[in-house]
């Protein structure tokens, strides 16, 4: 596995509106570059990422290890302007200079969907400068292909020379799916994993895949209604053997209310409620209206009696508390206290009636 630092660099002039590649360039080049985000990520796990635009040649994340940060800022791109690739390049290579990791190789990705402005000559030499600092370029070339063919390919030679073969070009023409090309091509080949591990990884992005994924579901729906119209047919049988089970839970229903009520059940007369038309709420409400207003008259007789009970009670403490016999025994019971005392007496009125037995008649 390559330790590598990755810059890709996206086409955001005005070009990117066109409509030949998916809903527009701009789109079809965010899922390519999150593609080789992810490749390269996933290749090593020390690998890191940046990203360029190369409108106004901003670099809008530097290298950075995290997928969803470079997910997220890549679509928040926007069109704008022309591009420069000279300089879009040299900015690249000084971030991959700056770059943490000195020992990961230095790789730039370009994307390019518009003219481009600089002639063959200064391309040229930005490729020599390249090659010198030993920093590979891959280019995917879409959408003005044929206009850029002779000066991309002069560059790409120039910075392979002789026997090198560490950069790429890509070209894509119009009407191809510009994801499915970079799957066949050297820039994820040399790194993707081996064989349909990749493919299961990103099946949200494999047409393919979908395709089939989407047909298997159609099939499974496909099954699933029709055992969904057996199942109603069947149920559709059974619905008359349930409303009669239910019919009969209903009349033996009425019948316990009828039993509970008193008798056995009767034909309902004019006085006596329909149970039929009633609904189980309103015959459980009416059983409970019955049952309390049979309850009534016996719980009338303890309420009567409980007055007469408790002035009956009443009554004998008063009794007792005014009898002197009771009071004095209590008082022979407490402890220093003198039951002949006159205070004792006076209290229980026995010293007034003394002295009345003590006046002559």
């Amino acid at each position: 596995m390559t330790l590598e630092s990755t810059i890709i660099c996206v086409d955001n002039s005005e070009y990117c509106r066109n409509g030949d590649f998916g809903l527009n360039r701009l789109i079809s080049q965010q899922d390519a570059a999150n593609l080789v985000a992810r490749t390269k990520l996933k290749s090593n796990p020390e690998n890191d990422v940046g990203l360029l635009t190369m409108s106004n040649n901003y670099l809008v994340t530097t290298l950075t290890a995290d997928q969803q940060k470079f997910q997220s800022v890549m679509a928040k791109v926007q069109p704008e302007g022309e591009v420069k690739l000279s300089a879009a390049v040299r900015v690249a290579q000084l971030s991959l200079k700056h770059r943490m990791h000195k020992n990961h190789r230095q790789r730039i990705v370009v994307f390019i969907c518009s003219p481009i402005l600089e002639d063959e000559k200064e391309l040229i030499k930005v490729a020599k400068r390249l090659k010198k600092e030993k920093v590979n370029l891959d280019i995917v070339s879409f959408g003005e292909d044929e206009a850029n063919q002779a000066k991309l390919t002069a560059f790409i030679n120039t910075l392979n020379g002789k026997d090198g073969s560490g950069s790429h070009l890509v070209r894509i023409s119009s009407g191809n799916n510009l994801d499915q090309a970079l799957r066949q091509s050297p820039i994820i080949g040399d790194d993707g994993p081996v064989g349909g591990a990749f493919a299961m990884d990103d099946a949200e992005t494999d047409p393919e895949l979908a395709m089939a994924l989407r047909i298997s579901l159609e099939e499974q729906r496909a099954r699933q209604e029709t055992d969904g119209g057996g199942e109603q047919e069947t149920s559709g049988g059974a619905a008359p053997a349930e409303t009669e089970a239910m019919d009969e839970d209903r009349a033996m229903l009425n019948a316990a209310l009828s039993m509970s009520m008193g008798g056995a059940p009767a034909a309902p007369s004019n006085d006596e409620p329909n149970f039929a038309a009633m609904t189980e709420e309103e015959q459980i409400a009416y059983a409970l209206r019955m049952s309390m207003a049979d309850s009534a008259p016996a719980e009338e007789t303890p309420a009567a009696a409980a007055p007469a009970e408790s002035m009956e009670t009443d009554q004998n403490a008063e009794e007792l508390v005014t009898d002197p016999e009771f009071l004095r025994s209590i008082i022979e019971t407490l402890p220093e206290v003198d039951p002949n005392s006159d205070a004792v007496k006076g209290a229980l009125g026995e010293k007034k009636k003394e002295g009345d037995d003590d006046k002559p008649n």
